[in-house]
């Protein structure tokens, strides 16, 4: 009797401890694992009410049957020991829905006073949320580690076609290179072997045309050859200047551009009268240049301005400047220099035009738009105008349209 009154009383301490538990917990007793006592927080766990006091565990939860913690619990049956488990897997019917959790488990043996198990008191702690929240910094972890071996792996390709654009841009370096020294000697040649054999040809004709026995038909051939050689000299010269704006040993200095095209115009005094010509050169800023292509530059375009005029008007040419911002400059060029300001000289004339898809042609060397007899030249201007420019660090295009004029634009950095 003492001993089935000890045992009641412990009984009954351990089911108020279950009950007054801050976790959940709950005891089961025999190995059909009867629910002797659960607390109100095991139940909210299970989504039970208290009907399943009484009931074999797998009775009362029908969907952990076939569950591994069964078996640890029939194992501590025999063995005594006490479990922890961590982070278990559970499908639990929820709110009428199959849920999985994750839960903290201990299994406590309660020992009879022969020393054999008689029941398991059970703590579960929820940790479903973290494990979810772990889970997904794995998942992320992966994520990025797979992102970063796929970027690296892409660098890699990257370095690889860079170190080839950077093995072709060396052959292309060393083919430019190849390019200018024969360049180089085509202007020795033009300026020295070329030019000889024109000027005997020049002082040939010179002879024949003073020969009183020629007819006015053979009288008209020499004169076609003398007006031939004149121009052949012409474009020899135009190309040595040409090949000699790729020197790069002209010292650049500062430019006052507005004193230059005062320079310019007065070179231009006759024609300017001849024709009424009107020029207006607004206030245009200072920059770094080499003087002489500077003055070459504004002299072609001058030229240009004055004899590709409309017939019965008079001649305007108006060059102004202004300051253009960073993000207008990267429309011309690809990388310009931060915390450099930047200029666009326009050059305006009221000439006869030309159709605007030909802006791009214009600047190729010996591209003519207009009759060689109306209009005079050897068509390499302008493509010396462009080179200049591009010399300076800076862009050149135009603007055009027939029978109302041209605009020039040249986008160049000021003085630094």
């Amino acid at each position: 009797m003492e001993t089935q009154k000890a045992l009641l009383e412990s009984e009954n301490r351990f089911r108020s401890l279950v009950e007054e538990a801050p976790v959940p917990t709950a005891l089961y007793v025999g190995r059909e694992l009867i629910i002797e006592v659960a607390n109100e927080a095991m139940l909210n766990l299970w989504d039970r009410g208290s009907a399943i006091i009484g009931l074999p565990l797998t009775r009362a939860i029908p969907e952990i049957h076939g569950h591994s913690f069964l078996n640890i619990m029939d194992h501590i049956f025999n063995s005594g020991e006490v479990y922890h488990g961590r982070e278990m897997p559970i499908d639990l019917v929820i709110n009428g829905r199959a849920t999985l959790l994750y839960l903290n488990i201990t299994f406590k043996p309660l020992l009879n006073p022969q020393g054999e198990v008689y029941a398991i008191m059970n703590m579960a702690t929820d940790v479903t949320q973290q494990v979810l929240a772990k889970n997904k910094i794995l998942e992320n972890q992966s994520f990025l580690e797979s992102e970063v071996l796929e970027r690296t792996e892409e660098l890699a390709a990257s370095n690889e076609e860079l170190a080839a654009m950077n093995e072709e841009l060396q052959e292309a370096n060393l083919h430019l290179v190849r390019s200018n020294q024969e360049l180089e000697q085509y202007a020795y040649v033009a300026s020295h072997d070329l030019q000889e054999p024109l000027r005997k040809i020049r002082i040939y004709a010179d002879l024949l045309s003073n020969k009183d026995d020629l007819n006015i038909e053979h009288k008209r051939l020499v004169d076609k050859i003398n007006q031939s050689s004149e121009r052949m000299s012409m474009l020899i010269k135009d190309l040595l200047e040409f090949s000699r704006l790729l020197e790069t040993g002209n010292m650049m200095r500062d430019v006052d551009l507005t004193e230059l095209l005062l320079m310019v115009s007065k070179d231009f005094e006759l024609i300017i009268e001849e024709k009424k010509a009107r020029i207006n050169i607004g206030k245009l800023p200072v920059i770094q240049g080499v003087p002489l292509q500077m003055n070459q530059l504004f002299y072609n375009l001058m030229s240009n301005a004055l004899k590709f005029t409309q017939e019965g008007a008079t001649p305007v040419v108006e060059i102004q400047a202004r300051v253009i911002s960073l993000a207008e400059v990267a429309n011309y060029l690809r990388m310009p220099e931060q915390g450099r300001q930047y200029y666009d000289i326009s050059f305006r004339d009221n000439g006869i035009g030309f159709d605007n898809k030909y802006s791009e042609q214009i600047f190729e060397v010996f591209k003519r738009l207009h009759n060689r007899n109306q209009y005079p030249g050897s068509g390499i201007g302008l493509s010396l105008c462009r080179r200049i420019v591009g010399n300076h660090g800076g862009h050149m295009y135009v603007l055009s349209a027939p029978d109302e004029g041209t605009i020039f634009h040249i986008i160049l950095p000021g003085k630094q």
